[in-house]
Parts: structure tokens; C-alpha cells; sequence
């Protein structure tokens, strides 16, 4: 089952253990989770809440990945809070939030709760795109001779039978 992200944007960046550079907090938060695969499986949905209006007209998130929700009039906080309170399946959000009114509306509703220290320092997560990465070495001589062999004599006995 994928998990939905509910990442509370400016709690995350206003953190510690945020290490984003850049004059625009929102995309450097944004390009640390992509980049650094914080939220795992491309399966799973991520959405990153700011408090406020889009900097500009027609802002849009530079990542396919994350949708970026802006509050107007409403808190980022009320915003999250009411997503995981009238969700028909509310275990389904991991909220990534401090901020305590945010942690406890989220745990009453029975969704996970993440500090963003954890959810910082998650780093990459394994998955099969990283293992591909991480495992792929050069084939020797020796083993591609052995490979060679190993394929034609299954070859020769497919095409006998």
C-alpha cells in the first residue's frame, strides 16, 4: 500500500537539521525530496504545504513529483489537519510535522506522524532504481567467458530438443 505524504513545508525547512541552500527555502525543501528520495517509492504520493499565497502568479512546483499546496487565508496547519481528519482512510498519510497541534490531530486520526529530523536524516531509500546503482559492477574477462559458455550450452540444447 503506498503511503501519501503530508509535509508541513515551512516546519521542515525552519528545522535544524534542514540543510537547504538557496534564496527559495520552498525549492530547496522541494529538490531534498526528490534528490534524496525522502519519501521512498514513486508510488507514494507527496504534498508539501505552505502557509500563505504562491510567490507568484501561476507558481507551479518545478517537480512532477511533489504537489505543492499554498493556504491562502487558511493555515498550512489547518489545512493538513482537515485533509487527515476527513480522509476515509487516514492511515494511509504520514504527516511530516513538529509542530504539536499538528502531531496530535494526525495521531487522533490514527495517520503516522514523522519530526523532520527523521524524515531529513531518512536519506536515500532503497529501492530498486539505488540497488541498481549500488550493485552494478564491471563483468571480468573470466566472467563474461563463463557467462558465454553458460548461454550457449543452453542455447545448443534448446535448438537440439
Amino acid at each position: 500500500m503506498s503511503r501519501h505524504y503530508l509535509i508541513d513545508g515551512y516546519n521542515v525547512v525552519r528545522h535544524p537539521a534542514f540543510t537547504g541552500s538557496g534564496n527559495d527555502e520552498r525549492n530547496a525543501l522541494l529538490s531534498c525530496i526528490v534528490n534524496r528520495r525522502l519519501c521512498g517509492s514513486i508510488n507514494n504520493r507527496v504534498e508539501v504545504f505552505f502557509d500563505g499565497y504562491p510567490p507568484s502568479f501561476g507558481w507551479q512546483s518545478p517537480y512532477s513529483a511533489v504537489h505543492v499546496v499554498f493556504s491562502g487565508d487558511r493555515s498550512a496547519d489547518d489545512e493538513i489537519i482537515s485533509r487527515v481528519a476527513s480522509s476515509s482512510r487516514p492511515r494511509s498519510f504520514c504527516v511530516v510535522s513538529a509542530d504539536g497541534r499538528i502531531v496530535s490531530a494526525a495521531r487522533a486520526c490514527g495517520a503516522q506522524v514523522m519530526d523532520p529530523a527523521d524524515f531529513l536524516a531518512a536519506g536515500p531509500k532503497k529501492g530498486p532504481h539505488n540497488r541498481e546503482k549500488e550493485e552494478q559492477r564491471p563483468v571480468t574477462s573470466v566472467q563474461r567467458e563463463r557467462i558465454n559458455e553458460e548461454l550457449g550450452r543452453l542455447w545448443l540444447k534448446k535448438k537440439e530438443e
